[in-house]
């Protein structure tokens, strides 16, 4: 029997009506798999995901799985009732599961079947927004689709990305700019202008395109301050390692942070007559940047250069609007001197003051990322402390293989 012929002849009451034969062979956190027979014909229903995003299978048991064809019915038998048993089970996932889900995809690669599964899916969940793209459907979860029309909307020149909040959380999606397809959406948990990553969905189609990282930096632009969240999915975690590095704890534009340690101040040295090394250089503002380089001794009588530097002869040097090429030249100074001196553990600390409307641990979680960033590519281990209204590094030289 052809799918139309079944949606002419059974009604959609008798499609929905509960308790039909099958049973659970699996039931696991980002796993099910449940089977049932229809004469003598087995059948297999496979749902996996994790993130969020899940993905039903469904066909005669037996067959390989494929996922060309997630939903297929092809050669099954009896329509009516086959079709009736998967809603039943589809209807038993749901009310296991559904809070598991932000993303559900399938698909039915015969036309004749997709306007039956589409009054599933409208029947199941009347609530979700389902979008078709030829045999694939995607349903996403109402919680992650509440964008009203006052949302904020912004366009680039292939999406447009609209965002809406309440005092707790911020959602922003991403739409196909010339189509109105959605694309992509992340939700974050917001504590006033602070986000903390929950959850990042992006079409298959369309991944590893930069939407999910403009979406990213486009919230920085309007101001917020993106945290890592301490509790990231796997996804999660390689999406922020991929942009950001694995020790950034903020989310920052890495081109002009890159721009910025392209262009550090240029330094003039002189050597003192106790053994002290200083560096200085002029900057836009007409001020002078001094970076003093002292060598003494830690209490096991190890040697230990510690350095400080100022801007006008003051220690806040990070609020005059270059914090970051400010902050480059200094770790530029570094870098030189540790090239010429070979020093095995350097001392420094600096200031997590900032202007009017910024974020001072967001200023010290972007200095730590930097740090342990160009430590590591010196031959350094880093190690910092809190310590009030700035903080402090110690560098200390890595050991090379096979030494004690």
């Amino acid at each position: 029997m052809r799918a139309y012929e079944f949606l002419k002849e059974s009604s959609v009451t008798e499609l929905f009506e509960p308790d039909k034969k099958w049973q659970w062979e699996f039931s696991g956190s980002e796993e099910a798999i449940a089977t049932f027979q229809v004469g003598q014909v087995p059948y297999l229903f496979h749902a996996y995901g994790a993130d969020g995003q899940w993905e039903v299978e469904f066909k005669r048991d037996g067959k390989k799985l494929d996922r060309t064809q997630k939903f297929g019915l092809t050669g099954t038998g009896n329509s009516a009732e086959v079709m009736g048993t998967v809603v039943d089970i589809m209807r038993a996932f749901l009310s296991k599961y559904k809070d598991k889900i932000e993303v559900l995809i399938f698909s039915a690669k015969e036309d004749s079947r997709q306007g039956l599964y589409a009054k599933m899916v409208k029947r199941l969940l009347p609530t979700w927004t389902m979008r078709q793209d030829k045999e694939e459907f995607i349903l996403v979860a109402p919680r992650h689709d509440e964008i009203s029309e006052e949302a904020k909307a912004i366009k680039t020149d292939t999406l447009v990305l609209k965002y809406a909040f309440n005092d707790h959380a911020l959602l922003m999606k991403a739409f196909e700019r010339s189509t109105g397809s959605p694309l992509a959406f992340v939700k974050f948990v917001k504590e006033k202008k602070e986000l903390y990553p929950e959850n990042l969905w992006v079409h298959d189609d369309y991944r590893n395109r930069g939407i999910a990282k403009t979406m990213y930096d486009t919230l920085k632009s309007e101001g917020y301050v993106i945290n890592r969240s301490h509790d990231q999915t796997k996804a999660g975690a390689r999406f922020w390692d991929k942009h950001q590095g694995e020790d950034a704890y903020v989310w920052e534009d890495m081109y002009d942070i890159n721009e910025a340690f392209n262009q550090p101040y240029k330094l003039k040295w002189e050597k003192g007559d106790y053994g002290d090394v200083d560096a200085y250089a002029k900057l836009d503002d007409g001020n002078y940047l001094s970076i003093m380089f002292n060598q003494g001794f830690n209490q096991d009588n190890e040697e230990a250069w510690s350095v400080e530097f100022f801007r006008n002869n003051s220690q806040e040097v990070t609020g005059e609007g270059d914090a970051m090429r400010v902050f480059s030249t200094v770790l530029s100074a570094i870098q030189t001197f540790i090239k010429k001196y070979k020093p095995n553990r350097i001392i420094f600390s600096a200031s997590k003051e900032v202007e009017p409307g910024q974020n001072a641990q967001s200023r010290a979680s972007l200095y730590d990322s930097l740090v342990q960033r160009y430590a590591r590519a010196w031959g350094f281990k880093s190690f910092r402390a809190d310590a009030g209204n700035k903080v402090i590094y110690e560098l200390s030289r890595q050991k090379e293989a096979g030494t004690k």
